[in-house]
C-alpha cells in the first residue's frame, strides 16, 4: 500500500472520530444537542394519580392563619371532624397543629407561619371534593375543584376561613373596659371589606378604626359591659344597654351550656372594668374556674389582670404576689407601672416572630419602619412586617400604673413578649409582659398582657403590637 493510501485512510478515520466525538474534522468541537423534554402525560380519566393541593389559609380579613390543621377525610369527602388542638398549642404551635389533625384521615398537614401549606395526598382516580380546615374551634370545610393535574392550587375562596361561612367562626365574648378595645382587633380580622358598613364576622369598625357597637348583632360576637366610664363618650349609652359582666359572674346568666360546655370559646376581658371587686366571693371564682376548665380561655389586659391572679394565683408573679404559688396577692397591688412608656420589645415565641414578617402595619411617620403608637399615631404609611431590623417590636400606650408581673412560678406557660435580655424596663431587667398558658385537660388557656391595643391612638390597619393580639386570638379560639 502506498503512503498516500496510508494517508487518506487515516484521514479517513480520523474524521469520523471526530465526527463521533462532535467535531466537525477541523478541529473544533460541536455541543451535543440536549433532547426536548417530554411533556408530562396527564393521566387519562379514571387513572390513579397522586395529588398535591397547595394554598394559604387566611381569615376574612386575608391575613394569613398560621398553623392550622389541613386535611382531607379518609373518604375524600372532607367529613369534619371537631377536634380541639391540645391546650399546650403556646409551646409549639407546629407541633400542636399536627396533633390535632385526626388519626383516620386521608392525608393532613399545617399551614406554615404564613398560612401556606402543600398536601400531598395518596394515588386516587377521584379528585378529592372538600377539604377540612381548622384552627382550635375556628374550622370550616371547603368545597375544591381538582382534575387529573398533580397539582391543584387552591383559590383563596376555597382556603380562607370564613369567607362566605361565618358560622366557621366561633362564639365569642368581649366584656368592655375603660381603656382598651380588643373588640377593635376582632372585628378587623373578621372582615373582608372595611370600607362598607357592613359588619363581618365579629361586626365592624368606623372609618377612624373603632368598634360599631350594634353591628355585632346577629354575629358571633356578645358584648358585655364591664362597668366604668368608656373611653369614648358617645358609646357610653350603647354599651350601658348590654348584659352586665356581673351578672354572668354571680350566676344570673350562665358561663357554661345545659352540658357543662363553654357557652363563649374565649372571653377577653379588656382593660379596666368595675366588676373585679366581685372576686372577693369564692362562688365567683369558682364559676371562672370551672368555665376555665371545662375547655374556656380567658384572654385579659393590663388592669383586668385580677381575674387572672385571684382565680388563677398559678399562672404567674405578678409584682407583690408572694412566693406561693397558690395564694393570690393583694388586687390591684401590681398596677404600679410609669405611663407614657413605649419599648422595642423582645418576641420570645419563634412562632409568633416569624408570623410578625409576613404581616403589614401601620408603620412610623417616616414611613420606613413599623410605628409605636405612643409617637406615631399621626402616621398615614403601612409597611410590610411587625418588626424591627433587629427583631424586636415596637410597644407604646402604656398606662399610668400598668400592671407589672415580676415572674413567673413554674414553667408551665410560655413567656410571649418580654422587654428583652439585660433590658431594663420600669425597673426590672427582662420584664415579662405578654405570657400564655394552658389550664386544665380540656384545653382551657389563660391569655395575658400588660399592654393592649393603641386606644389613643385606633386604625383601620394594625399597629405592631395589636399584631401580637391577633396572633394570640387565633392561638387561643
Amino acid at each position: 500500500m502506498s503512503n498516500s493510501s496510508v494517508k487518506l485512510i487515516s484521514a479517513s478515520v480520523l474524521a469520523t472520530m471526530l465526527a463521533a466525538c462532535g467535531g466537525d474534522g477541523d478541529g473544533n468541537t460541536k455541543p451535543t444537542p440536549t433532547p426536548a423534554p417530554s411533556p408530562t402525560p396527564t393521566p387519562a380519566p379514571g387513572e390513579p394519580v397522586s395529588r398535591t393541593l397547595t394554598g394559604t389559609v387566611r381569615a376574612a380579613n386575608g391575613d394569613p392563619i398560621p398553623y392550622a390543621a389541613v386535611y382531607v377525610a379518609g373518604n375524600g369527602s372532607g367529613k369534619l371532624v371537631s377536634v380541639r388542638p391540645p391546650s399546650r398549642a403556646e409551646v409549639d404551635p407546629s407541633a400542636a397543629c399536627q396533633a390535632s389533625i385526626p388519626a383516620n384521615v386521608l392525608a393532613g398537614t399545617c399551614s406554615g407561619a404564613d398560612g401556606s401549606f402543600s398536601l400531598t395526598l395518596p394515588p386516587s382516580s377521584t379528585p378529592p371534593s372538600q377539604l377540612v380546615i381548622q384552627k382550635g374551634s375556628l374550622k370550616t370545610t371547603k368545597s375544591i375543584a381538582c382534575g387529573q393535574e398533580a397539582t391543584c392550587a387552591l383559590p383563596s375562596g376555597a382556603t380562607t376561613v370564613g369567607a362566605g361561612d361565618n358560622n366557621a367562626y366561633p362564639a365569642v365574648a368581649v366584656v368592655t373596659g375603660n381603656y382598651d378595645q380588643i373588640e377593635n382587633v376582632l372585628a378587623k380580622l373578621g372582615d373582608a371589606n372595611l370600607t362598607d358598613e357592613v359588619a363581618g364576622v365579629y361586626g365592624r369598625v368606623d372609618s377612624a378604626g373603632r368598634f360599631v357597637y350594634g353591628s355585632e348583632y346577629g354575629s358571633k360576637l356578645t358584648i358585655i359591659d364591664g362597668g366604668g366610664m368608656p373611653l369614648i363618650s358617645e358609646n357610653a349609652a350603647q354599651i350601658g344597654s348590654y348584659p352586665t359582666w356581673a351578672s354572668f359572674l354571680d350566676g344570673t346568666r350562665p358561663l357554661l351550656d345545659a352540658n357543662g360546655k363553654p357557652l363563649f370559646s374565649v372571653i377577653f376581658i379588656d382593660c379596666g372594668n368595675d366588676a373585679d371587686g366581685l372576686l372577693s366571693d369564692p362562688a365567683v371564682r369558682a364559676r371562672l374556674k370551672a368555665y376555665v376548665d371545662a375547655g374556656g380561655r380567658l384572654y385579659v389586659t393590663d388592669w383586668s389582670y385580677n381575674f387572672v391572679e385571684q382565680v388563677f394565683p398559678q399562672a404567674a408573679k405578678f409584682e407583690g404576689d408572694p412566693d406561693d404559688a397558690n395564694t393570690p396577692g393583694s388586687p390591684d397591688a401590681a398596677k404600679s407601672g410609669s405611663g407614657g412608656l413605649h419599648l422595642n420589645a423582645a418576641i420570645n415565641l419563634p412562632a409568633l416572630a416569624t408570623w410578625l414578617k409576613a404581616v403589614p402595619v401601620v408603620s412610623n411617620v417616616a414611613g420606613t419602619a413599623p410605628g409605636n403608637p405612643e409617637s406615631d399615631c399621626a402616621s398615614t404609611g403601612t409597611v410590610n412586617g411587625a418588626l424591627n431590623s433587629d427583631g424586636t417590636l415596637p410597644v407604646g400606650d402604656f398606662l399610668g400604673a400598668w400592671v407589672h408581673i415580676a415572674g413567673f412560678h413554674d414553667a408551665a406557660g410560655s413567656l410571649v413578649v418580654s422587654s428583652g435580655s439585660g433590658v431594663d424596663f420600669d425597673g426590672l431587667v427582662n420584664r415579662p409582659l405578654t405570657f400564655i398558658r394552658a389550664e386544665g385537660n380540656q384545653g382551657g388557656k389563660l391569655i395575658y398582657s400588660s399592654y393592649h391595643t393603641a386606644d389613643e391612638c385606633p386604625s383601620t390597619r394594625f399597629w405592631p403590637q395589636e399584631r401580637v393580639l391577633q396572633f394570640l386570638i387565633f392561638e387561643s379560639i
